[in-house]
């Protein structure tokens, strides 16, 4: 059984998730068509969701490598593939669970996910991990609402939002070894022709 602290905590941050999209949409209107992790399956009806805040019981969506969409980087072309199938481990108060991305980058849990505690045992299943920082305050990108929001994720694995930054559309990135992750990206970019 949750805790009250677990609890309270997936209540905040939807609260959170819901004023950053609120924001994002107010302040960047467009009329173009969504990106296409945007587009993903219908949400259940309820509160706002951020990533590691859905609920446990919400169905997964579909878990089959989506169609790409063709982004240009630089010198190389790279394509984004959408991919819901990797399992993913959220990091939380010294726990962690296992679940995956859904189309628009919020973490599932597993159904009937268990917490399991850091540092532990070998898990036989293999995942990545979601909101590790691969260096202290890494700056990334969150993917929220069709946009990518820049900040960093700290050491407790949470994304702090960069004060003062503008959202860009996520079809604006261009992926390159020098370019930001996108920490809660539900697929990877392959190289055009492969």
């Amino acid at each position: 059984m949750p805790s009250n602290s677990g609890r309270e905590w997936r209540f905040a941050a939807g609260l959170v998730a819901l004023a950053v999209c609120a924001l994002v949409l107010a302040e960047w209107p467009s009329n173009e068509p969504a990106a296409p992790e945007a587009a993903g399956p219908p949400r259940p009806a309820g509160r706002p969701v951020a990533p590691g805040a859905r609920p446990a019981n919400a169905q997964p969506g579909p878990t089959a490598v989506q169609p790409s969409v063709k982004f240009e980087s630089g010198e190389k072309g790279f394509r984004y593939e959408q991919d819901l199938a990797p399992a993913y481990a959220l990091v939380r108060d010294h726990f962690y669970i296992l679940g995956h991305l859904d189309a628009i980058g919020d973490f599932v849990p597993d159904v009937g996910a268990k917490r399991f505690p850091l540092p532990g045992p070998e898990h036989p299943r293999k995942f990545q991990w979601l909101n590790v920082a691969r260096k202290p305050n890494e700056p990334v990108y969150e993917f929220r609402c069709g946009k990518l929001i820049r900040g960093v994720l700290n050491k407790e694995g949470n994304f702090v939002p960069e004060t003062g930054s503008t959202p860009i559309d996520f079809k604006d990135y261009r992926h390159g070894k020098d370019a930001l992750r996108i920490y809660n990206l539900p697929g990877r970019f392959v190289k055009t022709g492969q």
